[in-house]
């Protein structure tokens, strides 16, 4: 059978990105709503201004979720800064605010303040970690080709090793278990590693990728990965130097470019994939265009790409 797709006419079906202020608005409508409880227990006797203050992040969210969402990307971005930002101000600002004096009648968080902030502070960091796993899958997904009828789990094996062997740069291996696939990058850098687990299922149609970034004594390749700023230190001091050398492990989910991937010509007939010439040796240093090679051999082969952000995978 062909399933020859140089270029498909119709749009990439992604993921919709609607739950994604739902979940920004929620998160922010309970940290909103603790910080006002804080005012409550402290006594800070709170009036309109205050309640206007702790629903403000809530409104700048719901104004977000409305922007355009022509860049998938920064689209997520700015929901997720508001998210991770403003419930840090709110606290901020809720401890600073004047409160009476602390007698032995007062409850204990308005004596011990602390393991109010404390607790506003871990649950922000809870959930909203727990909310960046979900949304990873969650906004990351990519449909399969509609109207592209599903192949045999080892017919796409097979597409994916052609690749490899019509030049471009990655390397196919056979993961720990079956069903498992590991594909390298060949990065410009030796010191840079850059995997991808492939695991393929072939009863629900869908290919889990996890990504697993790595370097080891890498030379740094833009400021913030130079910057040894920790924590707490100044923004700016000239005493202190930037990294030589680096060393890491980093897991993530990208983000597949709908307009790029649309645009990738990818040729499918039996077990074989050709890719376009510009294709066949993309810049080593750009890897975003080698998963979306690996997302368009995927999807048109009658699967859905679905990313995951989690402990499990290659190393």
């Amino acid at each position: 059978m062909d399933h020859s797709l140089p270029l498909p006419t119709a749009a990439p079906r992604m993921a919709p990105l609607g739950r994604l202020p739902v979940v920004a608005v929620a998160h922010l409508a309970l940290m909103g709503g603790l910080a006002w409880a804080w005012l409550v227990i402290a006594g800070a006797a709170p009036g309109l201004f205050e309640a206007l203050l702790c629903a403000a992040p809530v409104v700048l969210a719901l104004r977000l979720g409305f922007t355009a969402q022509t860049d998938r990307q920064q689209y997520v971005a700015r929901l997720l800064a508001c998210a991770a930002m403003l419930p840090i101000l709110l606290m901020m600002w809720a401890g600073a605010q004047d409160a009476p004096e602390a007698t032995p009648d007062m409850s204990l968080l308005a004596r011990r303040p602390w393991i109010f902030f404390t607790a506003f502070a871990l649950l922000h960091a809870a959930v909203f970690v727990a909310a960046i796993a979900w949304l990873a899958a969650a906004v990351t997904r990519v449909e399969a080709v509609a109207g592209c009828a599903p192949v045999p789990a080892a017919l796409l094996v097979q597409r994916l090793q052609s690749l490899a062997a019509a030049g471009v740069p990655l390397d196919v291996t056979a993961g720990a278990t079956p069903g498992e696939w590991t594909v390298a990058l060949r990065l410009a850098e030796a010191e840079r590693a850059h995997r991808v687990l492939l695991q393929i299922d072939e009863r629900t149609h869908t290919v889990r990728v996890r990504e697993r970034l790595g370097a080891s004594g890498a030379a740094p390749c833009n400021a913030d990965e130079a910057c040894m700023r920790c924590i707490g230190d100044p923004a700016f001091d000239p005493t202190r130097p930037d990294a030589q050398r680096i060393s890491s492990r980093v897991a993530q989910a990208s983000m597949i470019d709908p307009a790029r991937l649309q645009a990738t010509r990818l040729a499918l007939r039996g077990g074989q994939a050709e890719p376009a010439p510009q294709a066949v040796a993309p810049t080593a240093a750009d890897p975003d265009a080698l998963l979306t090679l690996l997302c368009a051999l995927v999807t048109r082969s009658g699967y859905a790409w679905q990313p995951l952000l989690g402990l499990g995978g290659a190393r």
